[in-house]
Order: structure tokens, then C-alpha cells, then sequence
């Protein structure tokens, strides 16, 4: 009667043993649903800014192949993404060595910041853009999270202005009136040639 008695003492202990393992195991599975809840979570908001996000951004294996790439990127490189994925991110260098010194940088860096390149799109059209390129981790594989930002139209403006400042140089030299610049006190900042020969001074 007592080996009875005993049994079902061990029984109901063992129950209540049973009872708690099923309490910390719902309780495991509430926290491992919140924490996938937040992990889905934040991986629809990293989705949500990548494809968002105005400038250009490509996450790329160590070896350059392209793994992921926002619409951003697409319109600059010129190929959907299903296409961007077959080509390694080498081959859209205008020059290849380029590539080497990005990659020398970011090798002693872990990051490369404002790195001027140009890249070849689809069509033959060369782009002058500003890259700059982290080496991160993701789901324990190191990869490349690049952005690149387009600077063609500030690159072109630049040379416009640059050549215009050549051209005004130039016919300020030449004049054959002399021509000084002063500031508002008097002090000649700037004079061409032909007001030098005049007056006999540099």
C-alpha cells in the first residue's frame, strides 16, 4: 500500500515537474515567435529603406558577385536585378583598376568613403558616381554593402564652369585695354597683362 501511496506521490510530483517543463516551454515559444516577429519585422523595414532609398545600393559577395540590388541601382547599372545577379561588379568598371583600389582600401579599412569612379551602364553610357562601401556580416558571411550616388551632371557642370573660367582667363590676359580688379578699398586683387606693360609693374 505504502509502494502505492509512494507511486502516485511520484506521479503527481512528476506531473507537476511535466506541468512546469510545459509552462517554460510555451513561455520559450512566446518569446522565440516575438523574436521572430521582430527579426520579420525588421527585415520588412530594411527592405522597405533598401528599395526606397534614392541613391544606388548593391550588397556584393567579397569575389563581386552581385546578391541584392535597389531600383536605384538597377536604373544606373541599366539591368533588373534577375540580370545583375549573373554579372560580377567588376566587369561594370570603366576602368578596371579602379576596382583593385577600392577593394585595397576596403580590405585595410573595412570602409570606403567617397570613392569617385566612373561605371559603364548597359548601354555604353559612362557614369561618374561616388561610392562608398562597407565590409559587413550577414547571417555569418562577409559581404560588401555598397552605395553609389551619381555625380554626372555635377561632373559635367563642374567642367562647363571650369572651361568658362579658362576661356575668361584668357581673354582677360589678352586684352589689349589694360583691365585691373579691385576691392571695395582699393587694392588691386587682379590685372591683365596689358595694364602691367602700362604701368611697369607685376
Amino acid at each position: 500500500m505504502e509502494k502505492n501511496e509512494m507511486s502516485r506521490e511520484q506521479l503527481i510530483a512528476r506531473i507537476e515537474v511535466l506541468e512546469g517543463q510545459i509552462v517554460e516551454l510555451k513561455e520559450a515559444e512566446d518569446r522565440n515567435n516575438m523574436v521572430e516577429m521582430a527579426l520579420r519585422e525588421s527585415e520588412e523595414r530594411f527592405r522597405i529603406f533598401f528599395n526606397a532609398a534614392p541613391i544606388g545600393l548593391c550588397i556584393t559577395s567579397v569575389q563581386g558577385d552581385i546578391l541584392n540590388a535597389n531600383q536605384a541601382m538597377q536604373d544606373i547599372l541599366g539591368y533588373p536585378l534577375e540580370e545583375l545577379k549573373t554579372i560580377n561588379i567588376s566587369e561594370f568598371y570603366f576602368e578596371p583598376v579602379e576596382r583593385q583600389r577600392l577593394l585595397n582600401i576596403l580590405y585595410d579599412l573595412k570602409n570606403v568613403r567617397d570613392f569617385e569612379a566612373k561605371l559603364k551602364q548597359k548601354d555604353g553610357l559612362v557614369w561618374t558616381v561616388l561610392i562608398n562601401a562597407d565590409c559587413i556580416d550577414i547571417e555569418k558571411q562577409k559581404v560588401f554593402l555598397t552605395s553609389i550616388h551619381d555625380i554626372t551632371r555635377f561632373k559635367q557642370v563642374q567642367e562647363v564652369l571650369r572651361e568658362s573660367e579658362e576661356r575668361y582667363q584668357q581673354l582677360f590676359d589678352i586684352a589689349p585695354v589694360g583691365i585691373t580688379v579691385t576691392d571695395y578699398q582699393g587694392n588691386v586683387t587682379a590685372s591683365n597683362k596689358s595694364v602691367q606693360d602700362l604701368l611697369g609693374y607685376t
